[in-house]
């Protein structure tokens, strides 16, 4: 929760606001991401909630996928990531030529002090 609001003020800046945010909630009380999802009411929202470890969360939430087929691409991230202003567009115009795409990454300090630019670079 600490990375949440500023997660979503990441969204409500991207250039291409034609998507839909599910968010897989893991034990945070709903009132608590109501106040954070009425903050950012431009973004069509939906929450569900999930349980258990990282990988069984990320199961369940690649099965609630599954009632959306009309979904042409999927972005996943973390309610700690922050993303460029551009990263729909971006996305959408990569996968066009690419099943799959893994972009990268920077690590930031609580403050967002820069502390690893490129994170995945050299890997």
């Amino acid at each position: 929760m600490p990375f949440f609001s500023c997660f979503l003020d990441s969204l409500s800046r991207q250039s291409n606001q034609d998507f839909d945010l599910l968010l897989f909630n893991d034990s945070v009380p709903n009132h608590e991401l109501a106040e954070q999802i009425q903050r950012h009411s431009g973004l069509n929202t939906l929450v569900v909630d999930v349980k258990g470890r990282i990988a069984s969360i990320r199961k369940q939430g690649l099965e609630c996928l599954k009632q959306f087929p009309e979904y042409q691409n999927i972005i996943f991230g973390d309610s700690d990531d922050f993303f460029s202003d551009n990263l729909i567009d971006s996305s959408i115009s990569g996968l066009k030529n690419y099943d799959m795409l893994i972009r990268d990454l920077n690590i930031v300090d609580e403050q967002g002090k820069l502390l690893i630019p490129h994170f995945w670079e050299g890997a």
